[in-house]
This record gives structure tokens, sequence and C-alpha cells, in this order.
């Protein structure tokens, strides 16, 4: 407990949560108790704001009884409560309940970076405290709504989190409620949809209705929810061939509506709501990826006329993106982020190596700062370790400026932000018109650091088959990893030891099978398992405790200390240059300057420069 500058008694619980507090009343006869819940605090006072009309407050009157008090029927989000009506606080007779649906914690997992730590568990209290019967976007402000979008983009984070099996089927059963009584076949932005109060989803969104069951049946491997599921699936998915037809029938999505790339930086301003990505082009993109889930749905249930119906027409509407959205030689011709993610993660191109190269370019041009929303930050970094970007991806996780999930975390966030500017540098609230700080869709990046850093990642239905694959890089050291699957408990603990040596412990349930790939193995070497404990041990061919050197770029050479001050000490003038107003050559390495008479150095000075940049161990 303390006393803001405005005189407020304020308790910190230390967690942003959902629940409640309850307390001891030791008031008089007539004693009027005011509790006030907020997220977190502006100059040190007590703020709400960004509740909108939500008062989040709780009163009580004493009726001179000493007793513990509780609110029934109600909970907030809050990490601070302001207590008015008691003249002086005892803390020990507050108490913050938290409250979320009883699931079982599936996974157990922790690293040797404390702010990657943490990153984790403020998605999964981002969890706890929107998973309250259905999956809300936020608890606190005047919403808690079962927001499509954010239900579908971390289905596969909660599944690792959490056996949710009962609760998606719970909110599927929802989704079809108002499907059929409400949407005709259409799936709404939210559910349940206050009987038809919400809007028409649109791409993304309404997609919940094919992506939640897939996801969940690879999850979980059970065809009978799959098949329970199936008819809303068919039916969503008719929904948008009606549009394509009404259309003119070439098989590019061009009317109806959708959110796009929510929240997005790369929109017409930093606080823009829709982000820069071609509206038609994502629609159509998640089209097609609604076709595919049916058809591999119907497939699995072994309905071949459909199979073959569902897949013919997503092979058309392939086409007709190709010829709409690419160059004759394969190039993207949306420059986002979002877009060129959207093309790899749902296999549309020409040439995938173009799209690699344009992603590649984009996140340079970009400075390796994400610029994604709603649609592409959740897929960003499963597309990157899929495609052999993996030092981009560990780039753009480790990234602790704005925009990025360590920025909120340096700001001292416990839950994750609806906006990656949520909160400004000097702790000001960035408006309060859409500004939650509990808010778990981008906490959906805990997918990719659980199926490709710590190397978890399911090959088969029902988490039978894994593969074993942690991509490394020096910024992380050790990582260890317990999920309790369906048929047992995976676990998996990897090292990079002092020397360098790579050490690996896996442990594979009964009746599941893993291939192990080996990370940066010298043979390449790759084991076939069955169930059972294994151990490895062998020295990487990458040196993962010296990864600085000439061809390191800037911003990799900035965000280490040492790496910083050999910089500054060999290269002044463009290390002066660099770190001035212009950032424009921040995603340059070192070896480019010596090619620019502007920077003023030669390719010897660079090279005596890396040859102190290799020494530097971390």
């Amino acid at each position: 407990m303390f006393v803001s500058p405005k005189g407020e008694q304020i308790l910190d619980f230390g967690q942003n949560m959902v629940g409640f507090c309850k307390f001891i009343c030791r008031e008089e006869r007539g004693g009027q108790i005011h509790l006030q819940y907020g997220e977190v605090l502006q100059q040190e006072c007590f703020y709400n704001g960004n509740y909108r009309s939500a008062k989040a407050e709780y009163n009580y009157t004493s009726d001179g009884c000493i007793k513990e008090v509780e609110p029934f029927f109600t909970f907030y989000g809050f990490r601070y409560v302001k207590v008015s009506g008691i003249s002086k606080i005892d803390p020990k007779d507050f108490t913050g309940v938290v409250l979320y649906s009883d699931l079982q914690q599936t996974l157990q997992v922790s690293t040797d970076h404390v702010k990657l730590n943490r990153l984790m568990q403020n998605s999964l209290w981002g969890q706890r405290g929107n998973f309250i019967d259905i999956p809300t976007d936020c608890p606190q402000r005047d919403e808690r709504l079962g927001w499509t979008a954010d239900a579908q983009v971390f289905v596969n984070t909660a599944c690792y989190h959490m056996d949710c099996y009962s609760f998606y089927k719970k909110y599927l059963n929802d989704l079809r409620y108002d499907q059929k009584v409400h949407y005709e076949g259409d799936i709404p932005m939210y559910s349940p949809s206050l009987k038809k109060a919400a809007g028409s989803g649109g791409a993304v969104w309404a997609d919940a209705g094919t992506i939640i069951p897939w996801n969940l049946y690879q999850a979980y491997g059970d065809k009978r929810l799959l098949d329970e599921n199936y008819s809303m699936m068919k039916e969503y998915t008719d929904t948008v061939i009606t549009v394509d037809k009404k259309d003119g029938n070439h098989h590019i999505i061009t009317s109806g509506f959708t959110y796009g790339d929510w929240l997005a930086q790369d929109g017409v301003c930093p606080q823009a709501l829709l982000g820069g990505t071609d509206e038609n082009f994502i629609k159509s993109i998640y089209y097609k990826n609604s076709l595919d889930l049916t058809a591999k749905a119907a497939k699995v249930l072994r309905k071949k006329e459909d199979e073959r119906y569902y897949s013919s027409l997503s092979n058309q509407v392939r086409k007709a993106i190709l010829r709409e959205y690419f160059t004759p030689v394969g190039k993207l011709a949306v420059d986002t982020q979002t877009a060129y993610v959207l093309s790899l993660y749902y296999q549309v191109f020409i040439d995938k190596n173009k799209v690699i190269e344009g992603l590649k370019a984009r996140l340079k041009k970009d400075l390796y700062r994400i610029k994604s929303g709603f649609t592409g930050t959740p897929l960003m970094l499963p597309v990157l370790f899929e495609n052999g970007m993996d030092e981009e991806a560990y780039r753009i996780l480790f990234n602790e400026e704005f925009p990025g999930w360590l920025y909120a975390v340096n700001l001292g966030a416990t839950t994750i932000w609806e906006r990656w500017n949520s909160m400004l540098p000097d702790g000001r609230v960035n408006g309060i018109n859409m500004n939650s700080f509990n808010h778990y869709a981008y906490g959906s990046v805990c997918e990719a650091i659980y199926k490709y850093i710590a190397g978890l990642k399911f090959t088969k239905a029902g988490c039978k088959c894994a593969l074993i694959a942690p991509k490394l890089n020096y910024r992380l050291k050790h990582m260890k990893l317990a999920f309790e699957s369906p048929l047992g408990t995976y676990q998996i603990e990897w090292f990079i030891q002092e020397d360098g040596v790579f050490q690996m412990d896996v442990m594979i349930p009964y009746g599941a099978t893993a291939k192990v790939i080996l990370p940066n193995h010298k043979d390449k070497r790759i084991d076939e398992l069955t169930s059972g404990e294994y151990h490895y041990c062998y020295m990487p061919v990458i040196d993962y405790h010296h990864p600085f050197s000439e061809s390191s770029i800037v911003l990799d050479l900035l965000s280490n200390k040492e790496a910083n001050r050999v910089f500054r000490e060999r290269l002044p003038r463009i290390y002066a240059m660099v770190t001035g107003e212009d950032e424009e050559f921040l995603a340059m390495d070192l070896i480019a300057f010596g090619y620019h008479k502007m920077f003023g150095t030669s390719l010897d000075e660079i090279a005596e420069a890396g040859k102190a940049l290799r020494v530097i161990k971390v």
C-alpha cells in the first residue's frame, strides 16, 4: 500500500489480474467504503480512464460488525485498488482474488532470459484473465466480448498453456448457435453476439468458424469434435462462396466488411485502427484458407465429395490471387510485412524465394521492428522460423524498443497490451478510446517460442508425433519446457554451455514418436525416436558465445553493451552518425560502411573493428 501525490490510498497487487479484492471490514456502523479498480498508474496516482464508461468500483456500507467482505456477481480487471472510507489501511486486511475458468495448466517453461520469462508469464496471465466462460478480448472496460479473431489467433498458444478442450468446445457451441439462429451461416465478430448485436465478422474474425475447429482437432485429435463442428465450417465457407459469386465469381473477395490487419503500425498514422495491407488481399487469402480447412476436415471425416469440391475451389482461388497480386516474375505486389507473412504462411506464391526476399527487404526497411497487427503478428515468427529467417525472428522478438513485445515488459507490463504503444516511454497512457492493458491477442507469439525456440512442434493430430528441432541463437543459452499432452508429458531442456557445447535432454511419452533434428550438428544428425528419455551433447558448428563481427548489423551491436563500446571506440564517426537522428543506417552491417566515402572509413578499419568484436563473449 502507498499514498499517491494526491493523497490517495492505493493497494498494489503487483500483477494485472482479473477477479476482485476482498477485505476485512472494521469500520463502525454506517461507514462508507469505496473501492476503485485500475490497471496502471499515471504520475504515481490512481487512474482508470481507459475503462471508458465502466465504473469499476465497489461500494460497501458497514453494519458495524467485523467481517470479511467481497463482491458477488461481478469481477474486475486490475492491478491497483484505490481505497476510500478507511482512515488507516492495514494491507493485511486486503486480498486480491484471481478468477478464471478452472483449466488445467499443461505447460511449464523457463529460460535464462528474465524478460522473455516475463513475456511468457504475461501471455499466461492474459489467458487467465480473459478465459472466464468465454474468450474475451479484455476483462476490465465496458466490453468483455468474445471477439472471434482474438479467440482464433490465440488458440494454439492457449492449448499449449492449458487443457482448453472443454473451454473451446463450449465457445464453438456459442458460435454455432449464433451462426444458425442469427447469421444465416455467417460468423459474427464476437460471440455470444447478444442476439445479433454484433456485425458479421468478416475475414480473420469470422474465420474462427473454420480455424478453431481445425486447430482443436490438431491439438487433441478428437474426430468427434471435428465432426460436431463440420457443419459450421462448411456453412461458413459456403457463405464466402456466395459472396464470391455475387462479386462476379472472380475468386477475389472485393465486398463485405473486415477489420483487416487491425491496429497495425503501417496504417495512415501510428494510432490508425486499420493497417496498410490491402483488405481484399486479406479477404481472399482467408477465403482460400477456409476452403482448405473445410477440405482437410472433409478428408479426415471421409466426406470425399466435399473434399474434392472445396479443394478444387481453393485451387481456383489461389490462381486468382496469383493473377491479381503477384507480378509475372513472382514478386508480391503488396509490400507490407503482413502480406508477405500471409503469402508464406498460407502457401500462396509463384516463387517462394522471391517472397522470402521481399519479406527480408521489407523487414530491413522497417529496421526489424514489427509493423503488423492482429492478422500478421501471430503468424510472423512462425513464418520466419519456417523459412530460414531465424536471426530475423530472434531480432524482432528480443527488440526492446517500440514496437515490440519487450517494450511493454520494460515498462512494467504483467499482461499483454492491446496496442504496441498502449503506454508511451514516459509512462503516459497513449489514448483512452481503445487501450486495454490486458488484451491477450499479441500473446500468441508464445506459440512460436514453444514450437521453434524450445523446439516442440507437433506434426500429427493429438500430439502423437513431434518434431523436436530447437532454433538456437546467441541471445538465449538455456530453455526448459514440459508439456502435458493428451498422450503424456513431453520434456525438452537444452543448454549452450560456457565452452560452447550444446546439451539437450528429451523425454517422449508412451505411444508417441518424435523426429529430433539436432541444431547445427556437424553431421546434420536426425534421429527418429519412440517413447523414452534421450540425452545429446556435442559441439555445434556455430559459436553462440562469439556472435559479433564486421558482418553484424548496427542494431545488434548497439543492443549489446560490450559490442556497443567497441563500435563506439573503433569507429567513432560511423557510430556518431548511426546513433543520431537519422535511423536509416541501423539495419546496415559494418562492412557496407567501408564502401561509402561519406562515412570516412576504410575496409581495413572495419576489419580491425571486426577482430575486436569477434573476441566479445556473450
